[in-house]
């Protein structure tokens, strides 16, 4: 082989913008690039460029030339100037330059490495310059020549060689897997070969189990192919087998609560698939054959579960840690029975996961004690009872997202401090007891002891069933409760300590009232003097009453009636329980009127109203026919329309049976004549009542004026009324408006309607409350409104014929009245009211008006007395001390009249304010203050006086004055010294009563204590105009009096008679009535007892049973009501309060005296 020595010049060098080496100081000036000249045999030569420097151009010395080597045979291509290979060669020569150009490319011919050489012929040194020539040729595509042809285990160690022909430059290999993922260079090996041998790379590496199902690829590349374009061949696809991966779930630490349901699961990747799957709970060595293991949580779960999964290489294995999470389980003692004065300690313990986060135990008492152990250093009866350990702990169980609960346990020890019984009280069963009905006496303890008490029973009883029976049970049952089983019973709790302390009871049986003797059924009278009599008997002994159709009259002042009542129980010893009977016999004193008619009922009652016993009788009178038409005043009235058909009806009550004519004029009418009909029909309902219609169709102008009624009866007797037939009229004015009750916050007003024109009428009332300061509604708008008629109700008055005056001088022995409630008032208050009727046509003139007033509030002792009261007369200001309780407000009263010290002060309300101070507030005689509930200020508490004088003091006076009080007062005692000294001097000190009554000095102050006012303006009428726009004048007051001064009925006093008076204010009423025995009914009516029906409110007959339809607000009887405007005192509740700073008012209560003198 021919070797070329070439040089290594040191000397600097740099490449030129061609890529030729540019020699400094060396025989080459330029020389052929460092890179191969890569050279595709289809492209031209490339040129292999050299040159010299000029001390090298002596050809004489130097030699230049072109040596080839191919293979590795040197071949010599030019010397000097000479080619030796024209034809694929071109020598391009200038002054330097000795450069060699390739013709054209070929393979065998080209491919290999060029050396232009400078050869000094003196010395035989010389120096060359290479270049390499390579042809391009592109590879064969690869084959894999060796690969594993079965089955291969994890961590085997594999080879795969991949093999490729020809190429030049010879190919460069690299391996992939068929995911793409690129193999280290440091798993295979390349054994390149020249272009016309074969090159082989050989991958070698230990699969895994990611390796299965992967191909691997030979990719093989040199400059021949574009760049990026690969030849690749793949294997086949691996098949490694490799024991089971585990993954186990649902999470690595699993948080279950115990009882849950635990539902772990299993699965494994491996090759073979794994055909069998076990679990194992490490702590239990429970095991369980399948991928999902299902069961409920328990404690003893909690640990480690593992799942083995099993295939033909090995078992694969996955683990999880279960927490079983539970509420805190709580250990206490059950019971504790200490001595009085032991010491007591109590031990909670828990065990729990996780663990408490709190633990306290809870008193009987429900106070909280912040620890696992409680100590009692000294017990008493009243720490018996049951003690609860609370325990909590919080719960994270496994969930998307985890969710956390509370979890609250409790175990209750019982402290049980040994002692006797306590107090007895015996509860029966009912609250009535009636003959025949079960009944049980529990007797309950206050303190059951300990041990538990028994019981001792005793009964001092007709039939003495119990002499000391002692049982375990606390309550004896009577089966059949008779009369004789009333009496007293003793129940009396003991045990081994002792006897507590006994309870009696005093069991009353009651026999419900019977009629022995009942009414006849029917019954006519036609004498003097007759009489009704029942008889009853029950125990208690049953109280008698009557009723006239339906209402009761027992009570009445009625002279018509007498009742006499009797009562045998002469068989019944004394001490014993026995039936009572009772008689009453009603007997009617006058000689019978035809009113005397109707449903009579005996009632026999002794408790409830549904155990009465009744007996009812119809009575008839024979009388003669008695027209019972409204008359206004001196005819009855009818109205319709023009083509209606107008209906007058006639009401009589007669005995026998009546005939009734129609007639105008001198005309007769007869049914079926012209366009008359008549319908006479007995009343349904009604004793020895008749009522007969005229019909007159089709009515024109001509048919309206006066129509007669005449009634005739058996004895030829008749009754007559005129009734005047008119077109449809707006309503006439309401007649008698007055007042029946008054309470704190409503008033009870009634009225008599008038006629109302033919059409349904309804009532408008209109009421305003005055300003205190001026009794006057000065300012005040009027609240007005329609009473609907399901609050309209009717009260009925019963009375002796000269207590109603001449305008009832008609043998009428009652006077009926609509009644409305006026409601949501405020306490103390004066109000002006009217009212006006309504129809579709029209609306009535106002009424006169109507003063009255409401009552003082009711007392609450619980509730705070107002303190430090202060009038600023300058500021019109009062301010006072917040209450200690909250919901109170300041109800302040004020009394502006001239001579309060005359009679109790005439209060009325300002307001009820919440905070202090209290602006805008003129100044009045008198004030006076309660705290009242906000929502219910008709609640009140005591109250507070404040007596003001001129004004108040400045600041400065107020820190001065308590000064000069001190200087005063000793001033006052050294004068009152050296008096009494003088006085004792000469024997006189103390002897002589002084004129002034034993007090130097006198100040006359107000009396509060006097009784207040028994009228005080209540049922005052004032004039107004019939038809104003509803705004109420201070001229209309009739006599220049102040309202306050006004009497309902114009009188000053409740003893003149209402005829004297009437007139006074009703001139234009019109509608007299005193020939009217009936008053046309409104609703259904109730009649309640007065002793006078006019001009004051009835007495009350007993409970809240007379206004048909309401009940009063604040749930009094309306005549039980008592107030400080009627004179009598308030309500008081709870009066425990005793203190020196009270003085006794006339109303029984207290009241506290404050005086601020300036």
């Amino acid at each position: 082989m021919y070797a070329v020595l070439d040089f290594v010049d040191e000397k600097k060098a740099k490449i030129d913008d061609r890529g030729c080496e540019v020699i400094y100081e060396s025989a080459y000036l330029l020389r052929p690039k460092i890179d191969p000249y890569y050279v595709d045999k289809s492209d031209d030569g490339p040129i292999l460029e050299c040159a010299f420097s000029s001390e090298y151009l002596n050809r004489t010395r130097y030699e230049p030339s072109w040596t080839a080597v191919f293979n590795g045979h040197p071949k010599l291509l030019t010397r000097s100037d000479d080619n030796f290979a024209r034809d694929f060669y071109e020598l391009i020569q200038n002054d330097d330059q000795y450069s060699l150009k390739l013709r054209s490319v070929d393979y065998q011919r080209n491919n290999g490495q060029y050396f232009c050489t400078i050869l000094d012929k003196e010395t035989g040194h010389q120096e060359s310059a290479s270049a390499d020539v390579v042809v391009l040729v592109p590879p064969e595509k690869p084959i894999i020549s060796d690969e594993p042809t079965a089955h291969v285990t994890e961590n085997d160690f594999v080879t795969v060689e991949c093999r490729s022909s020809f190429g030049n430059p010879p190919p460069m290999f690299r391996w992939k897997f068929s995911n793409n993922t690129e193999i280290p260079e440091q798993w295979y090996q390349v054994k390149l070969q020249s272009s016309s041998a074969t090159s082989v790379s050989t991958l070698q590496w230990r699969v895994s189990s990611f390796d299965n199902g992967e191909a691997v690829i030979c990719e093989i590349w040199n400059k021949a192919l574009p760049e990026g374009h690969y030849y690749e061949a793949s294997s086949k696809p691996l098949n490694v087998f490799y024991r089971p991966k585990v993954l186990v779930g649902p999470v690595n630490e699993y948080n279950v609560e115990e009882g849950g349901e635990v539902e772990v699961t299993c699965s494994a990747d491996g090759n073979p698939t794994p055909t069998k799957f076990e679990w194992n709970n490490i702590n239990t060595g429970e095991r369980y054959e399948a991928a999902i293991w299902t069961f409920t949580a328990e404690k003893r779960n909690s640990g480690e579960l593992r799942c083995k999964a099993t295939n033909r290489v090995d078992s694969g294995y996955g683990t999880l840690k279960l927490n079983v999470l539970y509420a805190p389980v709580i250990s206490v003692q059950d019971v504790y029975t200490p001595i009085k004065g032991d010491s007591l300690v109590m031990n909670c313990t828990t065990d729990s996961n996780p663990s408490v986060d709190t633990v306290y135990w809870q008193l009987p008492n429900g106070t909280k004690h912040n620890d696992s152990i409680l100590r009692i250093s000294s017990v008493s009866r009243t720490d018996s009872g049951n003690y609860t350990c609370f325990a909590t702990n919080i719960l994270t169980v496994h969930g998307n997202p985890p969710r956390s609960y509370p979890r609250t346990s409790s175990a209750v020890s019982t402290v049980n401090v040994r002692s006797k019984p306590g107090r007895a009280a015996i509860h029966v069963s009912e609250r009535v007891i009636i003959t025949g009905t079960r009944v049980v006496l529990t007797c309950n303890v206050s303190d059951l002891g300990s041990p538990k008490a028994q019981y001792r029973w005793t009964s001092h009883t007709e039939d003495d069933a119990y002499h000391g029976i002692e049982q375990a049970s606390n309550y004896i049952v009577i089966e059949h409760a008779s009369l004789k089983n009333s009496g007293e019973y003793y129940c009396t709790p003991f045990n081994e300590i002792g006897d507590g302390e006994g309870a009696r009871y005093l069991l009353q049986v009651i026999e419900p009232p019977k009629i022995i003797t009942p009414l006849p059924e029917t019954k006519n009278l036609n004498g003097e003097n007759p009489t009704l009599y029942c008889e009853a008997e029950g125990y208690p002994a049953p109280e008698i009453r009557w009723l006239k159709n339906g209402f009761d009259i027992t009570d009445t002042d009625n002279t018509q009636w007498s009742f006499i009542t009797e009562r045998n129980d002469e068989s019944c010893s004394v001490g014993k329980y026995c039936s009572v009977v009772v008689s009453s016999r009603m007997e009617f004193l006058k000689p019978l009127k035809w009113s005397d008619k109707g449903v009579y009922t005996c009632i026999a009652k002794n408790t409830a109203e549904d155990l009465a016993a009744e007996s009812t009788s119809r009575i008839s009178v024979f009388h003669n026919p008695v027209i019972l038409n409204e008359k206004y005043p001196n005819e009855s009235l009818a109205a319709a329309e023009n083509s209606d058909t107008a209906r007058i009806t006639c009401s009589v009550s007669a005995n026998p049976t009546p005939r009734i004519e129609w007639s105008r004029g001198d005309e007769n009418l007869f049914s079926g004549t012209s366009r008359y009909a008549i319908h006479t029909t007995a009343v349904v309902g009604k004793v020895d009542e008749f009522e007969s219609v005229l019909e007159i169709s089709d009515l024109n102008e001509g048919d309206y004026g006066p129509y007669i009624c005449r009634a005739y009866g058996d004895t030829g007797a008749e009754a007559e009324v005129v009734i005047n037939l008119q077109s449809k009229s707006r309503p006439q004015l309401l007649k008698t408006l007055r007042l029946f009750a008054t309470s704190s916050t409503w008033l009870l007003i009634g009225w008599q309607p008038g006629f109302n024109g033919g059409e349904q009428q309804k009532f408008q009332i209109e009421y305003r409350k005055t300003n205190p300061w001026k009794d006057v509604p000065e300012g005040a708008e009027p609240v007005a409104f329609y009473a609907s008629s399901h609050n309209i109700s009717s009260v009925i008055l019963y009375g002796d014929n000269k207590k109603f005056g001449m305008r009832y001088r008609r043998n009428a022995d009652y006077t009926k009245f609509l009644v409305y409630n006026l409601t949501n008032l405020q306490p103390l208050s004066n109000y002006w009211i009217r009212m006006r009727a309504k129809n579709s046509l029209g609306e009535s003139d106002w009424t006169p008006i109507l003063t009255a007033v409401t009552g003082d509030v009711a007392e609450l002792v619980r509730l705070p007395r107002p303190q430090s009261l202060v009038y600023n007369t300058n500021e019109k200001s009062i301010g006072f001390q917040d209450p200690e309780m909250n919901g109170l407000c300041l109800l302040l009263l004020v009394n502006n009249e001239q001579n309060p010290d005359t009679k109790e002060p005439n209060w009325r309300l300002a307001g009820c304010y919440p905070e202090s101070p209290i602006l805008n507030i003129e100044s009045a005689n008198q004030f006076r203050a309660r705290f009242c509930l906000q929502q219910n200020i008709s609640m009140c508490s005591k109250p507070a006086d404040i007596i003001v004088t001129a004004t108040l003091l400045s600041s400065a006076w107020k820190y001065a004055l308590p000064g000069a009080v001190v200087a005063l007062s000793l001033v006052l005692l050294s004068l009152t010294f050296l008096v009494c000294c003088f006085l004792r001097k000469y024997s006189v000190c103390g002897k002589k009563k002084l004129k002034s009554g034993g007090a130097l000095f006198e100040k006359k102050k107000p009396d509060v204590s006097v009784p207040l006012p028994q009228s005080d303006g209540k049922n005052a009428v004032v004039h107004g105009s019939h038809s104003d726009s509803g705004i109420f004048t201070l001229g209309s007051l009739p006599n220049n009096q102040p309202a306050g001064q006004q009497n309902v009925n114009g009188a000053p006093e409740n003893n003149v008679p209402f005829d004297g008076t009437a007139n006074e204010w009703c001139e234009n009423d019109q509608n007299e009535f005193n020939n009217d025995p009936y008053i046309q009914e409104y609703s259904n009516g109730q009649y309640v007892a007065a002793k006078d029906a006019f001009p004051g409110p009835p007495p009350i007959q007993g409970g809240n049973f007379f206004y048909d339809g309401f009940t009063p607000c604040d749930g009094q009887a309306f005549g039980e009501q008592q107030n400080s405007i009627d004179g009598f005192p308030a309500t008081i509740y709870e009066d425990q309060e005793d203190s020196d700073e009270t003085t006794c008012s006339v109303s029984g209560g207290r009241r506290v005296m404050r005086e601020i003198i300036v």
